[in-house]
Protein backbone atom coordinates (compact mmCIF):
# COMPACT_ATOMS: atom_id res chain seq x y z
CA UNK A 1 0.00 0.00 0.00
CA UNK A 2 1.38 3.36 -0.99
CA UNK A 3 1.71 6.28 1.35
CA UNK A 4 -1.02 8.15 -0.52
CA UNK A 5 -3.48 5.26 -0.07
CA UNK A 6 -2.69 5.02 3.63
CA UNK A 7 -3.25 8.75 4.07
CA UNK A 8 -6.55 8.61 2.23
CA UNK A 9 -7.71 5.68 4.35
CA UNK A 10 -6.73 7.53 7.50
CA UNK A 11 -8.72 10.59 6.43
CA UNK A 12 -11.73 8.45 5.65
CA UNK A 13 -11.49 6.82 9.07
CA UNK A 14 -11.41 10.23 10.74
CA UNK A 15 -14.47 11.37 8.80
CA UNK A 16 -16.32 8.24 9.87
CA UNK A 17 -15.35 8.81 13.50
CA UNK A 18 -16.59 12.40 13.33
CA UNK A 19 -19.85 11.27 11.77
CA UNK A 20 -20.34 8.68 14.53
CA UNK A 21 -19.63 11.24 17.26
CA UNK A 22 -22.00 13.74 15.65
CA UNK A 23 -24.72 11.08 15.42
CA UNK A 24 -24.28 10.28 19.11
CA UNK A 25 -24.47 13.98 19.98
CA UNK A 26 -27.65 14.39 17.97
CA UNK A 27 -29.17 11.34 19.60
CA UNK A 28 -28.26 12.63 23.06
CA UNK A 29 -29.76 16.02 22.17
CA UNK A 30 -33.00 14.40 20.99
CA UNK A 31 -33.22 12.42 24.23
CA UNK A 32 -32.75 15.62 26.22
CA UNK A 33 -35.49 17.32 24.22
CA UNK A 34 -37.90 14.44 24.75
CA UNK A 35 -37.14 14.15 28.44
CA UNK A 36 -39.22 16.08 30.95
CA UNK A 37 -37.25 18.29 33.32
CA UNK A 38 -39.94 17.83 35.93
CA UNK A 39 -39.48 14.05 36.12
CA UNK A 40 -36.27 14.46 38.13
CA UNK A 41 -37.24 17.67 39.93
CA UNK A 42 -38.06 16.88 43.56
CA UNK A 43 -39.43 20.42 44.02
CA UNK A 44 -41.95 20.16 41.19
CA UNK A 45 -44.93 19.30 43.42
CA UNK A 46 -44.28 22.16 45.84
CA UNK A 47 -43.75 24.68 43.03
CA UNK A 48 -46.95 23.52 41.29
CA UNK A 49 -48.97 23.93 44.49
CA UNK A 50 -47.51 27.39 45.03
CA UNK A 51 -48.56 28.55 41.57
CA UNK A 52 -51.91 26.78 41.81
CA UNK A 53 -52.99 29.08 44.66
CA UNK A 54 -53.07 31.99 42.16
CA UNK A 55 -54.54 30.01 39.28
CA UNK A 56 -51.30 29.24 37.42
CA UNK A 57 -49.30 26.15 36.49
CA UNK A 58 -45.87 25.15 35.12
CA UNK A 59 -45.32 24.28 31.47
CA UNK A 60 -42.44 21.87 30.91
CA UNK A 61 -39.44 23.19 28.94
CA UNK A 62 -36.51 20.91 27.91
CA UNK A 63 -33.26 21.42 29.78
CA UNK A 64 -31.06 21.71 26.68
CA UNK A 65 -29.31 25.01 27.38
CA UNK A 66 -31.98 26.94 25.46
CA UNK A 67 -34.54 26.84 28.26
CA UNK A 68 -34.60 30.60 28.90
CA UNK A 69 -35.30 31.53 25.29
CA UNK A 70 -37.74 28.64 24.93
CA UNK A 71 -39.69 29.78 28.01
CA UNK A 72 -39.76 33.41 26.89
CA UNK A 73 -40.82 32.37 23.38
CA UNK A 74 -43.63 30.23 24.80
CA UNK A 75 -44.91 33.24 26.73
CA UNK A 76 -44.62 35.63 23.80
CA UNK A 77 -45.73 33.42 20.90
CA UNK A 78 -47.35 30.36 22.48
CA UNK A 79 -44.55 27.91 21.57
CA UNK A 80 -40.78 27.51 22.01
CA UNK A 81 -39.74 26.57 18.48
CA UNK A 82 -38.23 29.98 17.67
CA UNK A 83 -35.76 29.95 20.56
CA UNK A 84 -32.73 30.43 18.30
CA UNK A 85 -34.33 33.50 16.69
CA UNK A 86 -34.99 34.99 20.14
CA UNK A 87 -31.41 34.23 21.13
CA UNK A 88 -29.98 36.02 18.08
CA UNK A 89 -32.27 39.04 18.52
CA UNK A 90 -31.32 39.30 22.21
CA UNK A 91 -27.59 39.17 21.48
CA UNK A 92 -28.01 41.77 18.74
CA UNK A 93 -29.77 44.09 21.21
CA UNK A 94 -26.94 43.64 23.73
CA UNK A 95 -24.34 44.48 21.08
CA UNK A 96 -26.26 47.59 20.01
CA UNK A 97 -26.52 48.68 23.67
CA UNK A 98 -23.09 47.52 24.75
CA UNK A 99 -22.61 50.23 27.39
CA UNK A 100 -25.62 48.93 29.33
CA UNK A 101 -24.30 45.37 29.60
CA UNK A 102 -20.50 45.35 29.41
CA UNK A 103 -19.92 46.75 32.96
CA UNK A 104 -21.59 43.66 34.46
CA UNK A 105 -19.27 41.11 32.85
CA UNK A 106 -16.52 39.37 34.76
CA UNK A 107 -13.05 40.88 34.42
CA UNK A 108 -11.52 37.85 32.73
CA UNK A 109 -14.08 37.82 29.89
CA UNK A 110 -14.23 40.33 27.05
CA UNK A 111 -17.57 41.55 25.78
CA UNK A 112 -16.80 40.24 22.30
CA UNK A 113 -16.06 36.74 23.57
CA UNK A 114 -19.10 36.77 25.84
CA UNK A 115 -21.68 37.66 23.18
CA UNK A 116 -19.94 35.35 20.71
CA UNK A 117 -20.46 32.41 23.04
CA UNK A 118 -24.00 33.51 23.93
CA UNK A 119 -24.93 33.33 20.25
CA UNK A 120 -24.24 29.58 20.16
CA UNK A 121 -27.12 27.13 20.40
CA UNK A 122 -27.32 25.46 23.81
CA UNK A 123 -25.42 28.18 25.71
CA UNK A 124 -27.05 28.94 29.04
CA UNK A 125 -28.23 32.55 29.42
CA UNK A 126 -28.86 34.58 32.56
CA UNK A 127 -30.24 37.82 33.95
CA UNK A 128 -28.54 40.08 31.41
CA UNK A 129 -30.29 38.20 28.60
CA UNK A 130 -33.64 38.60 30.40
CA UNK A 131 -33.09 42.35 30.68
CA UNK A 132 -32.13 42.60 27.00
CA UNK A 133 -35.13 40.51 25.92
CA UNK A 134 -37.54 42.57 28.06
CA UNK A 135 -36.27 45.90 26.71
CA UNK A 136 -36.13 44.70 23.13
CA UNK A 137 -39.76 43.54 23.18
CA UNK A 138 -41.13 46.21 25.52
CA UNK A 139 -42.44 43.72 28.09
CA UNK A 140 -42.07 43.03 31.80
CA UNK A 141 -40.68 39.60 32.69
CA UNK A 142 -42.01 38.21 35.98
CA UNK A 143 -39.75 35.53 37.50
CA UNK A 144 -41.34 33.01 39.89
CA UNK A 145 -39.30 30.94 42.34
CA UNK A 146 -40.21 28.32 44.91
CA UNK A 147 -40.79 29.81 48.39
CA UNK A 148 -39.49 33.20 47.26
CA UNK A 149 -41.02 36.51 46.17
CA UNK A 150 -41.76 37.16 42.52
CA UNK A 151 -39.39 39.53 40.76
CA UNK A 152 -40.19 41.71 37.78
CA UNK A 153 -37.62 42.84 35.22
CA UNK A 154 -39.07 45.99 33.70
CA UNK A 155 -38.64 46.36 29.97
CA UNK A 156 -40.89 49.39 29.53
CA UNK A 157 -42.25 52.25 31.63
CA UNK A 158 -45.43 52.96 29.68
CA UNK A 159 -48.96 52.29 30.93
CA UNK A 160 -50.25 48.79 30.22
CA UNK A 161 -47.13 46.68 29.63
CA UNK A 162 -47.54 42.97 28.74
CA UNK A 163 -46.21 40.52 31.32
CA UNK A 164 -44.24 37.36 30.53
CA UNK A 165 -44.14 34.81 33.36
CA UNK A 166 -41.31 32.30 33.71
CA UNK A 167 -40.25 29.99 36.53
CA UNK A 168 -36.67 29.58 37.79
CA UNK A 169 -35.88 26.09 39.08
CA UNK A 170 -33.02 24.99 41.31
CA UNK A 171 -30.67 27.70 40.09
CA UNK A 172 -30.17 26.15 36.64
CA UNK A 173 -33.39 25.94 34.64
CA UNK A 174 -36.28 28.08 33.32
CA UNK A 175 -39.78 26.96 32.42
CA UNK A 176 -42.91 28.73 31.22
CA UNK A 177 -46.01 29.51 33.31
CA UNK A 178 -49.60 29.21 32.13
CA UNK A 179 -53.13 29.59 33.45
CA UNK A 180 -54.48 26.36 34.91
CA UNK A 181 -56.86 25.78 32.01
CA UNK A 182 -54.44 26.83 29.26
CA UNK A 183 -53.04 23.96 27.17
CA UNK A 184 -52.98 25.95 23.94
CA UNK A 185 -50.22 27.33 21.73
CA UNK A 186 -51.47 30.88 22.15
CA UNK A 187 -49.53 33.64 23.94
CA UNK A 188 -49.90 33.25 27.70
CA UNK A 189 -51.44 36.72 28.30
CA UNK A 190 -51.21 36.55 32.11
CA UNK A 191 -51.63 39.76 34.13
CA UNK A 192 -50.74 39.93 37.82
CA UNK A 193 -51.56 43.04 39.79
CA UNK A 194 -51.03 44.03 43.42
CA UNK A 195 -53.88 44.89 45.76
CA UNK A 196 -52.97 48.57 45.61
CA UNK A 197 -53.02 48.49 41.80
CA UNK A 198 -56.36 46.72 41.85
CA UNK A 199 -57.76 49.35 44.23
CA UNK A 200 -56.47 52.17 42.04
CA UNK A 201 -57.99 50.50 38.98
CA UNK A 202 -61.35 50.17 40.76
CA UNK A 203 -61.25 53.85 41.70
CA UNK A 204 -60.47 54.83 38.11
CA UNK A 205 -63.31 52.69 36.79
CA UNK A 206 -65.71 54.19 39.34
CA UNK A 207 -64.59 57.70 38.40
CA UNK A 208 -65.03 56.90 34.74
CA UNK A 209 -68.49 55.50 35.43
CA UNK A 210 -69.44 58.69 37.25
CA UNK A 211 -68.21 60.76 34.34
CA UNK A 212 -69.94 58.83 31.60
CA UNK A 213 -72.16 61.78 30.90
CA UNK A 214 -70.60 65.29 30.96
CA UNK A 215 -72.74 68.21 32.10
CA UNK A 216 -73.50 69.36 28.55
CA UNK A 217 -74.47 65.87 27.51
CA UNK A 218 -76.68 65.47 30.59
CA UNK A 219 -78.89 68.34 29.50
CA UNK A 220 -79.21 66.85 26.04
CA UNK A 221 -80.16 63.47 27.48
CA UNK A 222 -82.73 65.01 29.82
CA UNK A 223 -84.23 66.91 26.90
CA UNK A 224 -84.16 63.78 24.74
CA UNK A 225 -86.13 61.83 27.32
CA UNK A 226 -88.56 64.71 27.74
CA UNK A 227 -89.13 64.97 23.98
CA UNK A 228 -89.77 61.25 23.53
CA UNK A 229 -91.98 60.74 26.57
CA UNK A 230 -93.67 64.13 26.77
CA UNK A 231 -92.80 64.26 30.47
CA UNK A 232 -92.28 67.80 31.81
CA UNK A 233 -90.89 66.78 35.19
CA UNK A 234 -87.19 67.39 34.38
CA UNK A 235 -86.12 66.71 37.95
CA UNK A 236 -87.70 63.26 37.83
CA UNK A 237 -85.99 62.57 34.50
CA UNK A 238 -82.59 63.65 35.89
CA UNK A 239 -82.92 61.47 39.00
CA UNK A 240 -83.97 58.49 36.89
CA UNK A 241 -81.00 59.01 34.56
CA UNK A 242 -78.60 59.10 37.52
CA UNK A 243 -80.11 55.92 38.97
CA UNK A 244 -79.71 54.10 35.65
CA UNK A 245 -76.20 55.30 34.69
CA UNK A 246 -77.61 57.55 31.95
CA UNK A 247 -79.06 54.70 29.94
CA UNK A 248 -81.47 56.80 27.89
CA UNK A 249 -83.46 53.90 26.41
CA UNK A 250 -84.04 52.33 29.81
CA UNK A 251 -85.02 55.66 31.37
CA UNK A 252 -87.53 56.33 28.58
CA UNK A 253 -89.24 53.04 29.37
CA UNK A 254 -89.34 53.82 33.10
CA UNK A 255 -90.72 57.32 32.58
CA UNK A 256 -93.39 56.02 30.20
CA UNK A 257 -94.46 53.46 32.78
CA UNK A 258 -94.65 56.13 35.49
CA UNK A 259 -96.76 58.30 33.21
CA UNK A 260 -99.01 55.36 32.49
CA UNK A 261 -99.49 54.75 36.23
CA UNK A 262 -100.26 58.42 36.64
CA UNK A 263 -102.76 58.28 33.81
CA UNK A 264 -104.50 55.27 35.35
CA UNK A 265 -104.64 57.03 38.73
CA UNK A 266 -106.16 60.17 37.22
CA UNK A 267 -108.70 58.13 35.28
CA UNK A 268 -109.74 56.14 38.36
CA UNK A 269 -110.39 59.34 40.30
CA UNK A 270 -112.80 60.70 37.64
CA UNK A 271 -116.58 59.98 38.09
CA UNK A 272 -117.94 57.53 35.48
CA UNK A 273 -121.46 57.42 34.15
CA UNK A 274 -123.44 54.46 35.46
CA UNK A 275 -124.97 53.97 32.02
CA UNK A 276 -121.62 53.81 30.23
CA UNK A 277 -119.76 50.55 29.83
CA UNK A 278 -116.77 52.12 28.04
CA UNK A 279 -113.33 51.72 29.49
CA UNK A 280 -111.62 54.86 30.83
CA UNK A 281 -109.66 56.89 28.28
CA UNK A 282 -106.07 55.77 27.71
CA UNK A 283 -103.02 58.03 27.69
CA UNK A 284 -102.15 59.38 24.24
CA UNK A 285 -98.61 58.10 24.53
CA UNK A 286 -100.01 54.60 23.87
CA UNK A 287 -101.96 55.65 20.77
CA UNK A 288 -100.98 54.28 17.39
CA UNK A 289 -98.62 57.19 16.77
CA UNK A 290 -97.74 57.83 20.40
CA UNK A 291 -94.24 57.75 21.87
CA UNK A 292 -94.80 54.54 23.82
CA UNK A 293 -96.16 52.64 20.82
CA UNK A 294 -93.32 53.82 18.60
CA UNK A 295 -90.70 52.55 21.08
CA UNK A 296 -92.24 49.36 22.45
CA UNK A 297 -95.00 48.43 19.97
CA UNK A 298 -98.62 48.76 20.88
CA UNK A 299 -99.46 45.13 21.73
CA UNK A 300 -96.43 44.30 23.86
CA UNK A 301 -96.55 47.54 25.81
CA UNK A 302 -100.21 47.23 26.70
CA UNK A 303 -99.69 43.68 27.90
CA UNK A 304 -96.63 44.61 29.94
CA UNK A 305 -98.18 47.66 31.55
CA UNK A 306 -101.31 45.73 32.34
CA UNK A 307 -99.27 43.17 34.21
CA UNK A 308 -97.45 45.85 36.17
CA UNK A 309 -100.71 47.70 36.89
CA UNK A 310 -102.33 44.61 38.31
CA UNK A 311 -99.36 44.10 40.59
CA UNK A 312 -99.81 47.57 42.09
CA UNK A 313 -102.66 48.02 44.60
CA UNK A 314 -105.49 50.05 43.08
CA UNK A 315 -105.95 52.11 46.24
CA UNK A 316 -102.33 53.40 46.09
CA UNK A 317 -102.13 57.12 45.40
CA UNK A 318 -100.16 58.60 42.51
CA UNK A 319 -97.54 59.93 44.93
CA UNK A 320 -97.08 56.52 46.50
CA UNK A 321 -96.82 54.90 43.08
CA UNK A 322 -93.98 57.23 42.12
CA UNK A 323 -92.25 56.61 45.43
CA UNK A 324 -92.53 52.83 44.96
CA UNK A 325 -91.15 53.09 41.44
CA UNK A 326 -88.26 55.18 42.72
CA UNK A 327 -87.44 52.56 45.35
CA UNK A 328 -87.51 49.86 42.70
CA UNK A 329 -85.09 51.86 40.56
CA UNK A 330 -82.78 52.37 43.53
CA UNK A 331 -82.82 48.65 44.29
CA UNK A 332 -81.97 47.77 40.69
CA UNK A 333 -79.18 50.36 40.71
CA UNK A 334 -77.65 48.90 43.88
CA UNK A 335 -77.78 45.40 42.39
CA UNK A 336 -75.97 46.60 39.26
CA UNK A 337 -73.28 48.27 41.38
CA UNK A 338 -72.76 45.08 43.40
CA UNK A 339 -72.50 43.00 40.23
CA UNK A 340 -70.03 45.46 38.72
CA UNK A 341 -67.90 45.46 41.88
CA UNK A 342 -67.78 41.66 41.99
CA UNK A 343 -66.68 41.45 38.35
CA UNK A 344 -64.05 44.21 38.50
CA UNK A 345 -61.39 42.08 40.21
CA UNK A 346 -61.60 39.25 37.68
CA UNK A 347 -61.24 40.92 34.32
CA UNK A 348 -60.70 44.37 32.87
CA UNK A 349 -59.38 43.26 29.48
CA UNK A 350 -58.59 40.16 27.51
CA UNK A 351 -55.76 39.40 29.89
CA UNK A 352 -56.44 37.59 33.16
CA UNK A 353 -55.88 39.93 36.08
CA UNK A 354 -54.86 38.04 39.21
CA UNK A 355 -54.65 40.07 42.41
CA UNK A 356 -51.68 39.21 44.61
CA UNK A 357 -50.22 40.57 47.83
CA UNK A 358 -46.87 41.75 46.53
CA UNK A 359 -44.89 41.99 43.30
CA UNK A 360 -41.27 43.07 43.67
CA UNK A 361 -39.63 45.15 40.97
CA UNK A 362 -36.05 44.34 39.94
CA UNK A 363 -34.43 47.32 38.20
CA UNK A 364 -31.24 46.61 36.28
Amino acid sequence: MSGWDASRKNDQSKREDRAVRKAHQNMRRQKELARSYFLDDENFAGFSNQLGTIGLKLRDIPGDGNCLFRALGDQLEGHSRNHQIHREETVKFMVENRSDFEPFLEDDCSFHDYVGKLRLDGTYAGNDAIVAFARNHGVNVVIHQLNAPMWTVNGADRGKVPQLHIAYHNGDHYSSIRKLSDNSENPAAIKLMTRSENKQGSMKRESKRNQLSPSGSKKKQIQQVANVTGCQDLKLIQETLEDNFYDVDQVIGIILQLMHYSSDEDSSNKPHSSTSNKSPPQSQIWDKNGSGSRIFGSHNVKTETKKKTTQTPKHMSNKNRKEQARKDRKKRSEERKRNAASSNHTSDSEESEIVIKNLNILTI
